[in-house]
């Protein structure tokens, strides 16, 4: 058992349902953060605290325990002439942006003549996640 406050250090794969990777530390430095501290999702901290030094397993992890659902709230339409002529827009570019919440990471996620669509939503938000994790030390 892995206790809050301990260290430990893995390589992963998180990977959508679908099987798309979207990140790993394969071929990088293993990944090294400290139980309880909230460097990772809950749900992901508590199934690590389960394994042993050595251990490769796979938590698939559902959307509402990871990054939530996508809230439509957090999707606007802002008037293209908000944004200086000298920025070229894209899709995927992100931003912060001054709310009434103070300032929030959004990112552009369609682009017309004359609308940009922004969403501040997380980008994993309403997915589902698969981690394969394998534990290479406690420390």
């Amino acid at each position: 058992m892995i206790y809050s406050g301990q260290s430990v250090e893995i390589h992963y794969q998180l990977s959508l349902s679908n099987g798309t990777v979207v990140d790993t530390t394969k071929g990088k430095r293993p990944f090294r953060f400290r139980i309880g501290a909230g460097q990772v999702m809950k749900s992901l901290e508590s199934s690590i605290q389960q394994m042993k030094v050595g251990d490769v397993k796979r938590f698939r992890i559902p959307y509402a325990q990871a990054y939530g659902p996508i809230r439509q709230e957090l999707i606007t339409s802002i008037t293209r002439d908000k944004f200086p002529n000298n920025i070229r827009l894209q899709v995927g570019q992100t931003f912060e942006m001054d709310t009434e919440k103070g300032v929030v990471p959004v990112r552009i996620a369609q682009i017309s003549n004359s609308n940009v669509l922004i969403d501040g939503n997380h980008p994993l938000a309403g997915k589902d996640l698969t981690f394969d994790i394998n534990l290479l030390a406690i420390i």
